[in-house]
This record gives structure tokens, C-alpha cells and sequence, in this order.
């Protein structure tokens, strides 16, 4: 029998995780947070380095891979770092940002070295 009140997410994760709560009310905390949180990304897409700013204290950054592997994750304590793409192969990654007032955002990057004519 399936449940059709619930949210079921799965992925690369051991559990699978489950909300008994409404996905309107789970959107609407995700968003609100997004909101509080001023954060800038660019370039988008990147060829030699990515800014990464914001009004509060960034306190950790977190680069995926689309597979959902950590590339890397930094502890900080700044309102803006240069993350270079030396080490990237072109492609898509997520980027995980924490601030001091325990907001969460994460954004979508392309790295792009590669121009193509």
C-alpha cells in the first residue's frame, strides 16, 4: 500500500529518508531560508575562479560532484573567498554553503576552461 501524504528521498545515501509532513510546508522552511540568506556565486559559468560572497560569515563551503561525492570542504570564518578551478575537470558541481546563523544554501556551478568555437 503506498502512502501518498509522504516524501520519500533516496540517492547515494545508506537510509532512505521519510516526512510524514506536507511537501508545501517542507518547501515553504526551504525557501524561507534561501531568502535570509544573501549569497553570491560568479562567474556562473566558470572558467578560472569562482567568488563566493555573502552579508553574513561563511562558516563551511562543500563542493559535490553530481554523483553526490565531496570534492572538498573548507571550515571558514569569511564574507568572501576565491575558490580557483585548477583542480576541476569541466563539468557541473554543487556548492554547500553554511553562515554563522545557521542558514544552508546550495547552488549549482558549471566549470567551463574549455572554449568552444
Amino acid at each position: 500500500m503506498t502512502d501518498t501524504n509522504s516524501v520519500y528521498i533516496g540517492g547515494d545515501f545508506s537510509n532512505i529518508l521519510h516526512f510524514g509532513d506536507s511537501v508545501s510546508s517542507i518547501i515553504s522552511s526551504i525557501n524561507s531560508n534561501e531568502m535570509e540568506f544573501d549569497l553570491t556565486i560568479y562567474p556562473n559559468p566558470a572558467t578560472e575562479q569562482i567568488t563566493i560572497s555573502s552579508e553574513a560569515i561563511i562558516t563551511e563551503f562543500t563542493l559535490y560532484d553530481l554523483t553526490g561525492h565531496i570534492i572538498m570542504t573548507k571550515k571558514l570564518f569569511t564574507k568572501e573567498f576565491i575558490l580557483t578551478t585548477d583542480v576541476l575537470k569541466d563539468g557541473i558541481y554543487m556548492i554547500s554553503i553554511k553562515d554563522n546563523l545557521q542558514n544552508n544554501f546550495t547552488k549549482k556551478v558549471l566549470i567551463q576552461k574549455d572554449k568552444k568555437d
